[in-house]
């Protein structure tokens, strides 16, 4: 009997999968007479939201396993790509052509909306499924935690994006574009729904209560509320539930103080070890790291030293990212991780420092400093400090989750940087383009400017 249930939610799985695949491809979808035979029970329920996860990982470079560990490092100053591609070179390029399929359509913007159809799904279901009050909202509010997540990395990338909230095709096939300020909005709504009902302690593949103030100090942020912001970094560090690594070869691994919430994948390591660490020594590695970021790293910055590793081919040397070490699959020992307690210091550090809490937020930043194994930093004017801090971000961050791309545009100084990295380089650049195929399915959506 218990294999035969195992086969019946594994049907359902791939019952809902399809209809989200259909979604994306915009088709009338036929998903309805399926909804209430998946979460008939908490088991069944529980199984969709495994499946979820297991989609976020399941890609290779989308948006969400790896994908922006790249595309975005290659559009600012922190990667390039070493051999000729044609996916690759415009993001490096900062000219992205709007009909660019791999990157910006399949691995980014139609990822991302097929992973918010499955968050909508599972919270369309429980909501009128008979299943207890906790639970249903355990698991709505994991479903939402991830759609927040998903937005926000859209509205970074693309600006204004459809904001997608029910599984209904007639609706969601005409949606125009939201204006980021109001998907911000809703993000922040998801996130503190989340807050509300998670556990306070579980694993680190499931989000609990820690993980959705660490993202809210996140989005906080970028919403420049800054007393917000403050205020949900410090639940979670004064909270003393984890804490910086000692060791920074430890960051990463599955097992780290540091991890709030990562994603493991379900057979493997991560897709960034795949694709930064080359096969031996001997081989060109396929991404590099600018001579630019390699330069931002103090002397003796133990970062440098722990997460960057060289190859040297045909007399040139390569510098490429070693956060993650583990190129194969097996054995597992690493997993990406989502936000980690250095980045809620960091996101602390700026918020105070916004706020004229120059003593507070230099001890932030400092207590990053320390680990990397660099001298305090003190006595900093206001506009030394934030600067001194985007540093920080940019050694602490780089090639995770975008993070350079989006902190040059959340600062406001992607011009200014981009004019000295890139010759050629135009504002318009800062926003990729929406896919054509996508423009060409609805007519309600607008293209971004310089795509026209």
């Amino acid at each position: 009997m218990q294999s035969i249930n195992n086969y019946i939610l594994i049907f359902c799985f791939a019952v809902f999968v399809t209809a989200c695949e259909k979604f994306v491809r915009i088709p009338v979808p036929e998903t309805q007479v399926q909804a209430q035979r998946i979460f008939s029970d908490e088991r069944s329920a529980e199984a969709a939201l495994t499946g979820l996860y297991a989609q976020l990982t399941a890609t290779t470079l989308s948006i969400t396993n790896g994908g922006l560990s790249i595309y975005p490092a290659l559009s600012a100053d922190e990667l390039y790509n070493t051999s000729p591609s044609a996916d690759l070179d415009p993001f490096y390029t900062n000219s992205i052509p709007a009909t660019n399929g791999t990157g910006i359509n399949t691995r980014l913007w139609s990822a991302a909306y097929k992973y918010i159809y499955h968050c909508n799904s599972i919270i369309e279901q429980l909501e009128t499924a008979s299943l207890s009050a906790a639970f249903k909202n355990r698991a709505m509010a994991e479903a939402k935690l991830i759609r927040s997540l998903l937005y926000s990395f859209l509205v970074q990338l693309f600006n204004d994006v459809p904001l997608v909230l029910t599984t209904s095709y007639e609706t969601n096939a005409v949606l125009p574009r939201t204006a980021s300020a109001k998907v911000l909005e809703q993000m922040l709504t998801d996130a503190a729904d989340a807050y509300d009902h998670l556990p306070l302690t579980g694993v680190k593949a499931k989000p609990v209560k820690a993980t959705a103030a660490a993202l809210l100090a996140r989005y906080y942020l970028l919403a420049g509320n800054y007393a917000e912001a403050e205020k949900k970094a410090a639940l979670v560090i004064d909270a003393n539930t984890y804490s910086l690594a000692a060791n920074l070869n430890n960051v990463f691994t599955n097992t780290s103080t540091e991890t709030i919430w990562h994603l493991p994948k379900d057979q493997g390591n991560t897709a960034e070890g795949a694709a930064f660490v080359p096969a031996s020594a001997t081989v060109r590695p396929a991404y590099a790291l600018s001579n630019s970021l390699l330069n931002a790293f103090e002397p003796n910055d133990q970062r440098k030293t722990a997460w960057t590793k060289s190859n040297t081919v045909s007399g040139f040397t390569y510098v490429y990212p070693n956060k993650y070490k583990a190129r194969l699959a097996t054995p597992v020992t690493e997993a990406a991780v989502v936000i980690r307690v250095a980045e809620l210091l960091l996101i602390r550090a700026e918020a105070r420092a916004k706020q004229d809490k120059l003593v507070e937020a230099t001890a932030d930043m400092n207590s990053i400093r320390l680990r990397a194994g660099l001298t305090a930093t003190n006595n900093l004017s206001k506009e030394q400090l934030l600067l001194a801090i985007e540093k920080e971000r940019r050694t602490e961050l780089f090639t995770e989750w975008g993070h350079r791309w989006f902190d040059l545009k959340r600062t406001g100084r992607i011009d200014e940087v981009m004019q000295a990295e890139k010759p050629g380089w135009k504002s318009t650049a800062q926003w990729y383009p929406i896919p054509q195929n996508e423009l060409l399915r609805n007519a309600f959506l607008t293209q971004n400017p310089g795509y026209e």
